[in-house]
């Protein structure tokens, strides 16, 4: 009988995700992803109140370096797209390591993090919808980024024309509204 070890949840980033390049004593090099999630629960107590609980996960995600010694690109995307508060979906194992700290070096320290490495390994950020300039919700078809919206420079909105949809003429003309998408979950 095989064990197994598998996580899976989906909760808000507590921080924007982080991008280390770590130094191994062997001389070579690999980038560490790291963030934290925050998940929400609730339970009764004897009383019958809800108790609201809040559970905190630590992820860790490595890349190698490539051939030209730069981390791969979707290192740099992931660590741009998991920000404070976004919607995160993750799978991966629950692992636990041992540390000693400089400043209390006689105390073994313990930490549990969930390990996004591997074949099953599975991570998901919900973006948040395109908007106009003006703050509203774009439509598909309607305009269109370009440029590189991972660059330090802001992404480019490049404005494309919006068709209008023809409306038949009523003896009592009703308002026309338009139906934005809900944001669909993961």
């Amino acid at each position: 009988m095989n064990d197994m070890n598998s996580f899976t949840a989906s909760g808000r980033a507590t921080g924007n995700a982080e991008l280390t390049e770590i130094a191994t004593s062997a001389g070579s090099k690999f980038g560490k992803l790291s963030f934290s999630i925050a998940t929400n629960s609730s339970y009764k107590n004897a009383k019958g109140e809800t108790i609201p609980q809040v559970e905190f996960h630590n992820c860790i995600k490595t890349y190698n370096l490539l051939d030209n010694g730069y981390l791969p690109k979707h290192a740099y995307d992931m660590r741009d797209m998991i920000l404070q508060g976004r919607k995160v979906l993750i799978r991966g194992k629950v692992t636990t390591r041992s540390f000693k700290s400089d400043q209390y070096p006689e105390l073994k320290q313990f930490r549990t993090e969930i390990d996004l490495n591997g074949y099953e390994s599975h991570v998901e950020v919900s973006l948040p919808p395109r908007v106009a300039t003006n703050g509203q919700p774009v439509a598909s078809g309607g305009q269109t980024v370009t440029g590189h919206p991972y660059n330090d420079a802001q992404p480019q909105v490049a404005q494309q024309p919006v068709a209008q949809p023809q409306v038949a003429q009523q003896a009592q003309a009703e308002p026309v509204t338009q139906e934005w998408e809900e944001e669909k979950p993961f």
